[in-house]
């Protein structure tokens, strides 16, 4: 087999693809990616996405152009059988965990723009679309793809293989990787609008969920002027019906009349819940809608790809550069296949509550909500409900570990930074600011020095201090209080924001960074090389 022309090459450039190449690329690792259309697709498909996508998009430096895209997130109703509310979802109150608002809406067209604008900011990515993948020819021990690049048939060798090309995925029916289904196969119609500002005006201001037998309904509100209707088609109704225009106002009565909006799409759809049995084969990894598919009602979609990727580019520069050994990238479907399920099996029982066609069994879950939540209902937050990690790179037994780390404001004066714009992309080891350095073993400081293992220590103050340990001033108490409730005085925190393990004591630090280096992250056989293969 010819020697790798790429480090990386990503099939498919929708918004997990083109996120993925954008962490590879801020990585310096050598990525060609491809799509089979040279334009962003036109429509909206995905609306909403939560904080830590945001996050990641933070972590690419990608949040200028991302933020005149979004809005937050309206509250949430579910309106039972006879239009009572019966749950209820909103946004904590700030300070924000991650230092984002929990929850956004967005116009996938000009989001999608700058995630694939973002790219031309390196010389290790190389874009190439409209560009057909055709197959693989070999994968092992590189993987060898051909390729319709225009007019040409091309022959690629390269390290890894990311296929993000959607659930139709070319790439996993080549590997025959099947589908679990999670037993969700529900029949929608989905409608976007662009509505005039008098028909604004009478809208709901909250997003409802209409769990009402007869016709389950959702009403959301997305930026600027458009809103979204996915309405539930009943036993009798064929998909087929719905490409007339005169029908799909048919159904928004209710709500529009023609005249009150401009129908941007409509789209009907089975919302289907399925994973991937196999997520890896050798150098070939899924992500995103290949790898996995949930149901709208927790907006975790698109999410749920954007965690793959800042999950695996990490562990993928790692065993690049041989500080890792393969075996890391086994963590990459140890923690996100249960991951995913978990998180899909939530929104499936959100979406079996706005789907049931019973009116007694909906009667009952009425009255049943009602018991559970109050009547009114208390307001809960969706956050609350995203699972942490459970397996893999986690030291087991530890508190917090598997957590989401979360990003306060610190330092002080009137442009506070947010935490990881200061701390970078390697792994951490945070102190809480009750813990005396004298305390550590001597060994902590030379062991995190070796390793890539940056100290930070927290403070009281609102500075912000230089040296081996960088020390913080943190805005609103955010890590205090998350030490506080995890009994815990030092976190070592992994690239991706995920808490690897925890020290109860400054006595228990170094055993925690041994730990870390002991683990898959940091195999003792890899041998560090000089890099990637050059731009």
């Amino acid at each position: 087999m010819p020697e790798p022309t790429f480090d990386v090459v990503v099939v498919g450039m929708g918004p997990v693809g083109a996120l993925a190449a954008n962490l590879l690329g801020l990585r310096g690792i050598k990525t060609l990616i491809i799509d089979k259309d040279s334009e962003v697709y036109g429509s909206p498909r995905a609306i909403a996405f939560d904080h830590d996508a945001m996050r990641i998009l933070q972590n690419c430096g990608l949040t200028d152009s991302i933020e005149p895209l979004i809005a937050p997130y309206a509250p949430s109703e579910y309106h039972g059988v006879d239009g009572q509310v019966i749950s209820r979802f909103d946004m904590q109150a700030p300070p924000y965990p991650l230092g984002w608002a929990p929850n956004y809406v967005f116009r996938q067209p000009p989001f999608e723009a700058a995630l694939r604008s973002g790219l031309s900011r390196f010389d290790c990515v190389e874009v190439r679309a409209p560009c057909e993948f055709l197959g693989i020819t070999a994968r092992d021990p590189c993987v060898q793809i051909s390729i319709q690049n225009g007019a040409e048939a091309v022959s690629i060798t390269t390290r890894f293989l990311l296929a993000a090309d959607g659930g139709a995925s070319t790439v996993r029916k080549i590997l025959g990787a099947g589908m679990t289904s999670l037993d969700f196969d529900e029949p929608w119609l989905v409608v976007d609008a662009l509505c005039s500002d008098a028909t604004l005006a009478r809208l709901p201001s909250t997003i409802i969920q209409h769990c009402n037998p007869s016709r389950p309904a959702t009403y959301v509100i997305g930026t600027g002027n458009h809103r979204r209707w996915e309405i539930r088609l009943l036993e009798h109704e064929r998909a087929a019906a719905f490409e007339d225009e005169a029908a799909v106002w048919d159904l928004l009565k209710p709500w529009l009349k023609p005249g009150d909006a401009e129908l941007w799409r409509w789209a009907t759809y089975e919302f289907h819940a399925v994973v991937a049995k196999d997520w890896r084969a050798g150098p070939i990894l899924l992500l995103g809608d290949a790898a996995h598919m949930t149901p709208p009602f927790m907006a975790q979609g698109m999410t749920q790809g954007f965690r793959d990727a800042a999950n695996l580019v990490w562990k993928l520069e790692r065993v690049l550069d041989g500080r890792s050994e393969d075996e890391l990238l086994d963590t990459y479907v140890e923690e996100r296949a249960p991951h995913v399920r978990a998180t899909t099996e939530i929104a499936k029982g959100l979406g079996r509550v706005i789907c049931e066609m019973d009116q007694s069994a909906a009667l009952e879950r009425d009255a049943r909500m009602l018991a559970d939540f109050g009547d009114p209902p208390v307001v809960r937050s969706r956050q609350s409900l995203i699972p942490d990690l459970t397996d893999g790179l986690i030291l087991p037994g530890s508190n917090g570990a598997g957590a989401v780390f979360p990003q306060p404001f610190v330092g002080g004066g009137r442009d506070p930074a947010r935490f990881d714009d200061l701390v970078g992309r390697e792994p951490i080891l945070v102190f809480r600011k009750s813990l005396e350095m004298k305390a550590l073993s001597p060994h902590v400081l030379g062991l995190c020095d070796l390793h890539r293992l940056r100290c930070i220590q927290l403070s009281d103050g609102d500075d912000l201090a230089p040296g081996n340990t960088l020390t913080v001033g943190e805005q609103n108490g955010l890590l205090e209080q998350w030490f506080v409730d995890h009994n815990c005085v030092a976190a070592l925190v992994r690239p991706d924001h995920y808490v690897f393990g925890t020290a109860a004591y400054a006595s228990q630090v170094e055993a925690l960074c041994l730990s870390w280096i002991d683990s898959r992250a940091c195999s003792p056989n890899a041998r560090v090389k000089t890099g990637h293969l050059s731009p």
